[in-house]
């Protein structure tokens, strides 16, 4: 059904804007720019806010392949195991490379063998084996301008894609090659910033 047609008990359509829509767990997952709000789908549409998340702007959301929730905000990333109502925090540690990169997450991809891409204000970070974080500055080799990383695709061809407010990156891997399609250098984008892909 369309987000029209649904109308959810709690949701104040005139002061948040709704981001993305998630079932998980026999619960629709609803994030907005004012937190995350859930509602058990068998007990109709009343939505109830996750405390963790008051007063957060939640940026993305990921189930992994195993079911377990990811959650990037303005302030940091959130992580809750399959099946379970616990939340824990991950954030930047000034000193700390193996830390989150920045505080604020714009968006979260899992590859195909689980490492998770998290997209931060300044560039990427990754979550190896679920917990550990392995630092990445945005320097993909000779692009070193700054960027906002906004969106990711991996592609069938085994590259990933980046984009952000400074252009479109296409990174391949297993050969290291890395283009950069930046208006007005490559003429290929019509705008630097790339919103979804």
């Amino acid at each position: 059904c369309s987000l029209d047609a649904m109308q959810f008990t709690g949701l104040d359509y005139h002061k948040e804007n709704l981001a993305s829509i998630m079932i998980h767990n026999g619960c629709i997952l609803l994030t907005t720019d004012c937190g995350l709000y859930t509602a058990n789908i068998e007990k109709g549409a009343e939505l109830k806010t996750e405390p963790v998340f008051s007063k957060l702007i939640v940026e993305s959301i990921l189930k992994t392949k195993d079911g377990d929730l990811w959650v990037g905000t303005d302030n940091g990333l959130y992580y809750s195991a399959s099946h379970s109502n616990v939340w824990e925090e991950y954030h930047h540690v000034k000193g700390q490379p193996s830390s989150l990169l920045n505080e604020c997450v714009w968006d979260l991809f899992e590859d195909h063998i689980g490492n998770l891409w998290i997209a931060v204000e300044s560039g990427v970070s990754f979550v190896l084996n679920k917990h550990n974080f392995k630092y990445v500055e945005w320097t993909y080799g000779q692009y070193t301008d700054g960027n906002r990383i906004n969106c990711m695709l991996h592609d069938s061809k085994d590259r990933m894609w980046l984009g952000g407010v400074n252009g479109l990156v296409c990174h391949n891997d297993k050969t290291g090659e890395t283009i950069l399609f930046k208006n007005p250098q490559t003429g290929n984008c019509f705008n630097n910033r790339i919103w979804q892909i």
